[in-house]
């Protein structure tokens, strides 16, 4: 189910994508809404919510965890991720519209070395249905060795 993970997934992976695959019941994904935020509450913190612009199909950030929100040093939240800085589209991959295509959950790792923040962190995306494409995604973002968001950046952001 899960292209390009790793042999050995952190337990916060292999509980969501659990959950996620349970929820389907047979069908490609979920629909939105069918994982309660109360299942899910210890994860939220490294949560952020994707929603799918029917009209642009451009990917804006609908709510976003208070640990991504240290990680970035700033609040995303509403914001397009198109219109983010270098370094935070680098965890929005661009390839981001093509792995919701897919209709599938999705591992990555991504690094960065950028004024913005640097190191290396893990993403698990979960797309869920809306209608019968891809409205929205929860997208779950842990540190894999030690993040450094310069003071700077949190500064400026406020």
């Amino acid at each position: 189910m899960l292209a390009d993970a790793p042999a050995q997934l952190r337990y916060e992976f292999l509980d969501l994508l659990s959950l996620w695959d349970e929820r389907r019941d047979r069908r490609a994904m979920p629909r939105a809404g069918d994982i309660s935020t109360v299942e899910i509450s210890p994860y939220l913190a490294n949560m952020l919510t994707v929603c799918v612009e029917a009209r642009t199909g451009r990917l804006r950030c609908r709510s976003v965890g208070c640990e991504l929100t240290r990680l970035y040093g700033r609040d995303l939240e509403g914001a397009y991720l198109d219109s983010l800085p270098r370094a935070f589209r680098a965890l929005a991959d661009p390839s981001d519209h093509a792995l919701l295509a897919e209709r599938r959950p999705h591992y990555t790792e991504i690094s960065a070395d950028e004024p913005e923040w640097t190191g290396t962190v893990e993403r698990l995306i979960l797309p869920f249905a809306v209608g019968d494409q891809v409205g929205e995604a929860m997208v779950f973002i842990y540190p894999k060795n030690s993040v450094r968001t310069p003071k700077s950046s949190v500064r400026s952001a406020a």
